[in-house]
């Protein structure tokens, strides 16, 4: 399945191209996803803040694809575990994709930041706009792991809420043990 036919399908026929992503597990297509998403983020804040040199660029984006790709690894295997225990099929590879998927409505923060570089009365929509792509965002792996599973939207939406939990906690452990990591080393 290529990108481009994964496209068409989930604009012409979305339950089909669900069913379609989750049996081809394609990693690449995940991996796509997630890096549009890092690099929308990355030119985002580069627009936002007046610029950015080469080499903060690339680290900011590696960083920001490296917190995307554990985020989504960690409710992908959190999500699968609990769909798993509850409907018996499925698989972790395949939502993986469908939440790297997800990360394509990201590129719209790129229109924004380009629309506020020429407007800059729009910097006052700024948080709205983030809220608002996070919203589409979440709507996006909701509405693609209801038709993968067949779940009831309550049950896809408490399974999602669920499965955050870990990711979340592991970033601010992560977190956590780095600024431990960083005052151990400076005192």
């Amino acid at each position: 399945m290529t990108f481009i036919n994964a496209l068409y399908d989930f604009v012409t026929e979305p339950s089909k191209a669900v069913d379609d992503i989750i049996k081809s597990r394609s990693l690449a297509l995940a991996l796509l996803g997630y890096a549009a998403g890092s690099l929308s983020v990355m030119i985002m804040w580069a627009l936002g803040g007046g610029g950015m040199g080469n080499f903060a660029f690339t680290f900011g984006f590696f960083a920001v694809l490296f917190v995307d790709l554990c985020i989504g690894f960690f409710v992908a295997s959190s999500a699968h575990l609990l769909l798993e225990i509850s409907t018996g099929k499925g698989s972790a590879l395949g939502l993986f994709t469908l939440i790297g998927l997800s990360q394509f409505c990201l590129t719209l923060l790129v229109s924004f930041a380009l629309m506020q570089a020429a407007a800059p009365v729009l910097a006052v929509f700024k948080f709205l706009v983030l809220f608002i792509v996070a919203l589409l965002q979440i709507y996006f792996i909701l509405y693609m792991m209801n038709k993968a599973y067949g779940l009831s939207k309550v049950r896809t939406f408490f399974t999602l809420i669920l499965s955050l939990a870990p990711a979340i906690l592991s970033l601010f452990a992560a977190c956590g043990a780095f600024f431990f990591l960083l005052f151990w080393m400076i005192f």
